[in-house]
């Protein structure tokens, strides 16, 4: 009999620490956030990018006071986000990354990536910088992979 109430006591107890984490979503993501690496948090973000999670990959990963160095869009959180928001929108993609380093609050990411629509691989690097244990900073860098080119070493 104590030992059924040892049971249903661990039991409440669990239930209510998993409700109060679920009751604020900006904290369950703080939580998260802190138990991923920058590095890990980098990837996820272009994972959930690329497998068109773009508002979930925003609310977990970017900081309210993100800025970002893409040619292509204005500079600021809301741009960039509408912006990859419309080119990610049914289109299927493969992503690949290939190497990770992280530096303090900075994390580069060298990744390939292939949409369905393109025959060619295009080359990334990202750069992130982090505040808060979010993304705060984002520069990038692209090229696409020619079918036939000189060097003997390939593109990756």
């Amino acid at each position: 009999m104590l030992t059924d109430k040892i049971g249903n006591y661990i039991t409440l107890s669990i239930q209510k620490n998993y409700q109060t984490i679920n009751e604020n979503q900006e904290n369950k993501i703080k939580i998260l956030n802190l138990v991923m690496t920058k590095k890990e948090t980098a990837i996820d973000f272009l994972k959930m990018l690329t497998s068109q999670q773009v508002d979930e990959a925003f609310e977990k990963h970017i900081h309210a006071g993100f800025i970002h160095h893409n040619m292509h869009f204005a500079g600021d959180r809301n741009s960039f986000h509408a912006a990859i928001k419309s080119g990610m929108q049914n289109v299927k993609t493969e992503f690949v990354v290939l190497r990770a380093l992280e530096d303090n609050n900075l994390v580069a990411i060298h990744a390939k990536v292939k949409f369905d629509n393109a025959t060619n691989w295009i080359a990334l690097v990202h750069f992130f910088k982090f505040e808060d244990g979010k993304i705060i900073e984002e520069w990038e860098v692209s090229n696409e992979v020619a079918d036939n080119i000189p060097n003997e070493n390939g593109a990756f």
